[in-house]
Protein backbone atom coordinates (compact mmCIF):
# COMPACT_ATOMS: atom_id res chain seq x y z
CA UNK A 1 0.00 0.00 0.00
CA UNK A 2 1.20 3.52 -0.83
CA UNK A 3 -0.61 6.50 0.71
CA UNK A 4 -3.60 4.29 1.47
CA UNK A 5 -3.85 2.87 -2.07
CA UNK A 6 -3.13 -0.65 -3.26
CA UNK A 7 -0.37 -0.83 -5.85
CA UNK A 8 -1.60 -3.08 -8.67
CA UNK A 9 1.42 -2.95 -10.99
CA UNK A 10 4.87 -1.45 -11.45
CA UNK A 11 4.82 -0.40 -15.08
CA UNK A 12 8.31 0.40 -16.38
CA UNK A 13 8.52 2.61 -19.47
CA UNK A 14 12.04 1.27 -20.10
CA UNK A 15 14.84 -0.48 -18.22
CA UNK A 16 17.48 2.20 -17.74
CA UNK A 17 18.85 2.00 -14.22
CA UNK A 18 17.29 5.29 -13.08
CA UNK A 19 13.85 3.85 -13.90
CA UNK A 20 14.14 0.28 -12.60
CA UNK A 21 16.75 0.38 -9.83
CA UNK A 22 14.26 -0.17 -6.98
CA UNK A 23 11.55 -2.03 -8.91
CA UNK A 24 12.30 -5.43 -7.31
CA UNK A 25 12.26 -3.89 -3.81
CA UNK A 26 8.98 -2.16 -4.60
CA UNK A 27 7.60 -5.49 -5.83
CA UNK A 28 8.50 -7.10 -2.49
CA UNK A 29 7.05 -4.20 -0.49
CA UNK A 30 3.75 -4.06 -2.41
CA UNK A 31 3.27 -7.51 -3.92
CA UNK A 32 2.68 -5.81 -7.30
CA UNK A 33 4.10 -7.36 -10.48
CA UNK A 34 6.73 -5.56 -12.57
CA UNK A 35 5.73 -4.96 -16.21
CA UNK A 36 8.41 -4.35 -18.88
CA UNK A 37 8.82 -4.79 -22.63
CA UNK A 38 11.06 -7.83 -23.29
CA UNK A 39 13.27 -5.94 -25.78
CA UNK A 40 14.77 -4.20 -22.74
CA UNK A 41 16.06 -7.42 -21.18
CA UNK A 42 19.75 -6.56 -21.85
CA UNK A 43 19.30 -3.21 -20.09
CA UNK A 44 17.35 -4.78 -17.21
CA UNK A 45 20.10 -7.37 -16.69
CA UNK A 46 22.73 -4.62 -16.28
CA UNK A 47 20.93 -3.55 -13.10
CA UNK A 48 19.29 -6.84 -12.07
CA UNK A 49 21.37 -9.76 -13.41
CA UNK A 50 19.81 -12.31 -11.06
CA UNK A 51 16.09 -11.61 -11.40
CA UNK A 52 13.51 -10.76 -14.04
CA UNK A 53 10.33 -8.76 -14.22
CA UNK A 54 6.95 -10.52 -14.04
CA UNK A 55 4.88 -9.55 -17.08
CA UNK A 56 5.92 -8.72 -20.65
CA UNK A 57 4.43 -5.59 -22.18
CA UNK A 58 3.45 -5.73 -25.87
CA UNK A 59 2.58 -3.11 -28.45
CA UNK A 60 -1.16 -2.46 -28.46
CA UNK A 61 -1.74 -4.29 -25.18
CA UNK A 62 -4.72 -3.04 -23.16
CA UNK A 63 -4.51 -2.74 -19.39
CA UNK A 64 -7.18 -1.66 -16.93
CA UNK A 65 -5.92 -0.05 -13.73
CA UNK A 66 -8.16 1.73 -11.26
CA UNK A 67 -10.96 1.87 -13.81
CA UNK A 68 -8.74 3.58 -16.37
CA UNK A 69 -8.09 2.00 -19.78
CA UNK A 70 -4.43 2.08 -20.82
CA UNK A 71 -2.86 1.13 -24.15
CA UNK A 72 0.83 0.22 -24.40
CA UNK A 73 2.67 1.75 -27.37
CA UNK A 74 6.09 0.26 -28.15
CA UNK A 75 8.33 3.25 -28.95
CA UNK A 76 11.91 2.01 -29.37
CA UNK A 77 14.64 4.60 -29.76
CA UNK A 78 15.56 5.85 -26.32
CA UNK A 79 15.73 2.18 -25.34
CA UNK A 80 14.95 -0.93 -27.42
CA UNK A 81 11.94 -1.79 -25.30
CA UNK A 82 10.76 1.72 -24.49
CA UNK A 83 7.00 2.10 -24.24
CA UNK A 84 4.56 4.95 -23.91
CA UNK A 85 1.25 4.55 -22.11
CA UNK A 86 -1.89 6.11 -23.57
CA UNK A 87 -4.58 6.80 -20.97
CA UNK A 88 -7.89 6.83 -22.82
CA UNK A 89 -9.99 8.53 -20.13
CA UNK A 90 -7.51 11.40 -19.79
CA UNK A 91 -6.60 11.66 -23.48
CA UNK A 92 -2.92 11.82 -22.57
CA UNK A 93 0.26 9.82 -23.03
CA UNK A 94 2.89 9.03 -20.42
CA UNK A 95 6.13 8.90 -22.38
CA UNK A 96 8.83 7.93 -19.88
CA UNK A 97 12.01 9.21 -21.52
CA UNK A 98 10.74 8.92 -25.09
CA UNK A 99 10.14 12.68 -25.02
CA UNK A 100 12.18 15.37 -23.31
CA UNK A 101 11.10 19.02 -23.20
CA UNK A 102 11.57 20.41 -26.70
CA UNK A 103 13.04 17.27 -28.27
CA UNK A 104 12.84 13.48 -28.47
CA UNK A 105 14.59 11.47 -25.77
CA UNK A 106 18.30 10.95 -26.13
CA UNK A 107 19.25 7.94 -28.16
CA UNK A 108 22.61 6.43 -29.14
CA UNK A 109 22.80 8.40 -32.39
CA UNK A 110 22.37 11.71 -30.56
CA UNK A 111 24.91 10.73 -27.90
CA UNK A 112 27.44 9.57 -30.53
CA UNK A 113 27.15 12.88 -32.40
CA UNK A 114 27.97 14.72 -29.18
CA UNK A 115 31.04 12.58 -28.45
Amino acid sequence: MVAGRNVKAILCTHAHDDHVRVAPELRVATGAPILLHPDDRPLWELTHPDELWDVDLTDGQSIKIGGAALTILHTPGHAPGAVCVYVHDLGCVFTGDTLFPGRPGRDRAVLQRRA
